[in-house]
């Protein structure tokens, strides 16, 4: 795997599913269970499409502003943050207001979230 942030975009569709019920073909299932099983499906699959849209697009339109707070040019080892090695990026110390530093908090976990799903997710 390359060094970097390594957001892994799986496409995932639920078009058999919507063309099945769009065209009454969902009829044709005599088994009620079966049905809501799979209506059940799709919608978990649905919200995690959307779960994994938002976070996604948290990263990328943050990634900007972070870089103005931080040096971020070692950080994003997702090798090394994935092995669960005791890992500190190369960068000079600086100076956060609270604001800031909340902020920044929530952008790596947000981030810690992605990337171990995403390992996760590989494996």
């Amino acid at each position: 795997m390359s060094f970097g942030q390594g957001n892994a975009v799986i496409t995932v569709s639920t078009s058999t599913y919507q063309q099945m019920v769009n065209s009454g073909s969902m009829r044709y299932l005599e088994n009620q269970k079966l049905k809501d099983s799979i209506a059940t499906y799709n919608d978990l699959v649905n919200n995690l499409i959307n779960y994994n849209d938002r976070i996604l697009n948290t990263e990328d339109n943050n990634f900007i502003d972070v870089g103005k707070l931080i040096d971020v040019h070692d950080f994003f080892r997702s090798d090394k943050i994935r092995s669960g090695e005791d890992y500190q990026p190369k960068m000079d110390s600086f100076t956060l207001n609270d604001e800031q530093r909340r902020y920044l908090i929530s952008y790596f976990k947000i981030f810690s979230v992605q990337s171990t799903t995403n390992h996760i997710s590989v494996k």
